[in-house]
Protein backbone atom coordinates (compact mmCIF):
# COMPACT_ATOMS: atom_id res chain seq x y z
CA UNK A 1 0.00 0.00 0.00
CA UNK A 2 1.08 3.36 -0.88
CA UNK A 3 1.47 5.73 1.73
CA UNK A 4 -0.33 9.29 2.02
CA UNK A 5 3.04 11.43 1.62
CA UNK A 6 4.00 9.38 -1.45
CA UNK A 7 0.65 9.79 -2.82
CA UNK A 8 0.52 13.90 -2.05
CA UNK A 9 3.85 13.83 -3.67
CA UNK A 10 2.50 11.96 -7.31
CA UNK A 11 -0.41 14.80 -6.90
CA UNK A 12 1.64 17.43 -6.62
CA UNK A 13 4.35 15.67 -9.52
CA UNK A 14 1.52 14.92 -11.53
CA UNK A 15 0.31 18.63 -11.23
CA UNK A 16 3.71 19.84 -12.65
CA UNK A 17 3.45 17.36 -15.27
CA UNK A 18 0.24 18.50 -16.28
CA UNK A 19 1.24 22.30 -16.32
CA UNK A 20 4.18 21.29 -18.71
CA UNK A 21 1.55 20.05 -21.16
CA UNK A 22 -1.63 22.34 -20.88
CA UNK A 23 -1.86 25.57 -22.31
CA UNK A 24 -3.48 26.59 -19.20
CA UNK A 25 -1.84 29.27 -17.39
CA UNK A 26 -0.62 28.93 -13.94
CA UNK A 27 -3.34 31.89 -13.03
CA UNK A 28 -6.42 29.76 -14.65
CA UNK A 29 -4.69 26.67 -13.11
CA UNK A 30 -4.99 28.70 -9.72
CA UNK A 31 -8.22 29.53 -10.47
CA UNK A 32 -9.75 26.74 -11.38
CA UNK A 33 -8.14 25.06 -8.45
CA UNK A 34 -9.64 27.82 -6.01
CA UNK A 35 -5.91 28.27 -4.56
CA UNK A 36 -3.80 31.49 -4.58
CA UNK A 37 -1.29 32.32 -7.51
CA UNK A 38 1.50 32.69 -5.12
CA UNK A 39 0.49 29.16 -3.13
CA UNK A 40 0.20 27.27 -6.15
CA UNK A 41 4.18 28.47 -7.14
CA UNK A 42 5.26 27.92 -3.73
CA UNK A 43 4.19 24.55 -4.23
CA UNK A 44 5.87 24.18 -7.55
CA UNK A 45 8.90 25.25 -6.63
CA UNK A 46 9.09 23.11 -4.00
CA UNK A 47 9.33 26.08 -0.91
CA UNK A 48 5.91 24.63 0.85
CA UNK A 49 4.03 21.01 0.77
CA UNK A 50 0.69 21.42 0.42
CA UNK A 51 -1.88 21.06 3.36
CA UNK A 52 -4.26 17.65 3.26
CA UNK A 53 -6.98 19.88 2.14
CA UNK A 54 -4.79 21.08 -0.47
CA UNK A 55 -3.66 18.01 -1.67
CA UNK A 56 -7.85 17.10 -2.36
CA UNK A 57 -7.75 20.59 -4.36
CA UNK A 58 -4.83 19.07 -6.45
CA UNK A 59 -6.29 15.72 -6.90
CA UNK A 60 -10.23 17.21 -7.80
CA UNK A 61 -8.64 19.08 -10.56
CA UNK A 62 -6.76 16.48 -11.87
CA UNK A 63 -9.71 14.37 -11.75
CA UNK A 64 -11.73 16.57 -13.59
CA UNK A 65 -9.40 17.44 -16.21
CA UNK A 66 -9.32 13.35 -16.87
CA UNK A 67 -5.83 13.13 -16.08
CA UNK A 68 -3.73 10.29 -15.34
CA UNK A 69 0.19 10.11 -14.06
CA UNK A 70 2.26 7.45 -14.96
CA UNK A 71 4.88 7.06 -12.04
CA UNK A 72 7.78 4.47 -11.71
CA UNK A 73 8.29 2.53 -8.71
CA UNK A 74 11.35 0.53 -7.36
CA UNK A 75 12.88 -1.02 -9.86
CA UNK A 76 11.67 1.03 -12.64
CA UNK A 77 8.50 -0.88 -12.07
CA UNK A 78 5.80 1.34 -14.11
CA UNK A 79 2.24 1.33 -12.78
CA UNK A 80 -0.38 3.93 -14.01
CA UNK A 81 -1.45 6.08 -10.70
CA UNK A 82 -5.08 7.64 -11.21
CA UNK A 83 -5.29 10.43 -8.85
CA UNK A 84 -8.23 8.71 -6.30
CA UNK A 85 -5.35 6.68 -5.20
CA UNK A 86 -5.89 3.43 -6.97
CA UNK A 87 -2.81 1.97 -9.03
CA UNK A 88 -2.73 -0.78 -12.56
CA UNK A 89 -0.23 -2.19 -13.43
CA UNK A 90 0.63 -1.00 -16.98
CA UNK A 91 1.00 -3.16 -20.27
Amino acid sequence: MIEAEAIDAIALDALRRYMTNSDLSDQRISRLMGVEIETLRTWLAGKAIPQRNSVTKIRSFLEWHGRKCAVTLARNDANILDITGTSQKSR
